[in-house]
């Protein structure tokens, strides 16, 4: 299979222009490295022992002092409780959502600090997989695209909220193992070749790639569509094992910030319109903050889903029926599995998807009405 598409890409002068290199890849984990390296957290080992030692003491320095400040503001909200008023209560919620991010990022920074060696295999093992030299169209498509919204997301998590770069790292991770699932598909759908004929014009994808690639021996092309399968395997096993590294790293924060998030966004949304004047931005900028990181997670989560879902969909359309029995019998397991969409839960309870964001949002709009009709009584 190797060769088919040496041979396509050599019919097609075209493509030969659309060249990557791991250092595009690199490129993508050089900002949040450095917000990470401002909190005194390396996420690689690329330093003497010595400067280890450094920076582990810089950062539990940090933590300790974040971590006392943290519990001092919340005996100073228990304190104000005591008062028993609907002014000590606004106090109160105008207090809620600093603290509650302070624990979100205290949480999710220890974990970065005790999953290091998850996250260096995870950058190191995708990275592997990223495509070096020249691409198809439909692969450029795909890469470019990806980088594109990476660029973005890392540009808007900066002006956003600079202190949740785990959250970035998060959304890396997905967007570089849902772009390789899709280069995974588009693979796929060139692993068997079928000849055109009425049933398959030629201007179809499929029968496109057919046309333009040179056909091998029947012994030749059933061994080349075996060794491409079981690479196609391997790869696939590969992908669905580190989205479960990722999850395992992120769930238990994930759960803590999704359990919160429908009453932060109650209570900025409260503090906006009650507390806050109009040409007041303090809870307005809170409450953006929370909707667009929980939207970030949420669609990162749905863009993982639909991608593993798309392989189901890439083995169907592959030709597999030109192909072997024992070729035909892998594809039909294989397509078993894949129909199990690849997800990143909450410590069990929900998958992160975008229709968990919708559930956030009623909640969230359910607890602000509540309030708010407590408020006008």
């Amino acid at each position: 299979m190797t060769s088919f598409k040496k041979n396509f890409l050599s019919k097609n002068p075209k493509y030969l222009d659309k060249v990557y290199n791991r250092n595009d890849y690199d490129k993508t984990f050089v900002t949040p490295k450095a917000i990470l390296h401002w909190s005194g957290i390396k996420m690689t080992h690329t330093i003497t022992e010595l400067q280890g030692k450094y920076w582990s003491v810089y950062y539990w320095f940090e933590f300790v002092n974040i971590f006392a400040a943290m519990c001092l503001e919340f005996l100073g909200m228990l304190d104000t409780a005591r008062g028993g008023t609907f002014d000590d209560a606004v106090k109160i919620f105008r207090m809620m959502p600093c603290n509650g991010y302070t624990v979100l990022s205290l949480i999710k920074s220890f974990n970065m600090v005790r999953y290091r060696p998850v996250y260096e295999n995870l950058i190191d093992e995708i990275g592997g997989m990223w495509p070096d030299g020249a691409v198809g169209e439909e692969e450029h498509k795909i890469i470019s695209s990806a980088l594109k919204q990476i660029n973005f997301v890392v540009k808007a998590i900066i002006v956003i909220w600079l202190n949740m770069s785990g959250d970035l790292l998060f959304c890396l991770f997905l967007s570089h193992i849902t772009t390789q699932l899709d280069l995974l598909s588009v693979r796929i759908k060139k692993l068997v070749l079928v000849s055109v004929d009425r049933q398959l014009p030629d201007h179809f994808p499929l029968g496109m790639l057919s046309k333009d690639t040179e056909r091998l021996s029947a012994e030749q092309e059933i061994k080349e569509q075996q060794q491409e399968l079981a690479e196609i395997v391997k790869r696939h096993h590969a992908l669905i094992r580190l989205s479960k590294d990722v999850e395992d790293m992120y769930s238990f924060s994930l759960l803590v910030n999704f359990l919160n998030s429908s009453i932060f966004i109650c209570f900025c949304g409260f503090c906006s319109v009650v507390v806050e004047k109009w040409n007041e931005t303090a809870y307005k900028s809170f409450l953006v903050t929370t909707l667009s990181q929980i939207w970030f997670l949420c669609w990162y989560g749905q863009k993982l889903l639909d991608s593993s879902e798309g392989v189901s969909d890439a083995l169907y359309k592959c030709g597999w029926y030109n192909a072997s029995k024992k070729v035909k019998t892998s594809i039909l397991i294989m397509l078993h599995r894949s129909q199990k969409g690849v997800s990143v839960t909450t410590f069990g309870f929900s998958v992160i998807s975008l229709a968990s964001y919708s559930k956030i949002m009623k909640t969230a709009w359910s607890y602000f009405t509540l309030l708010l009709n407590i408020y006008n009584k």
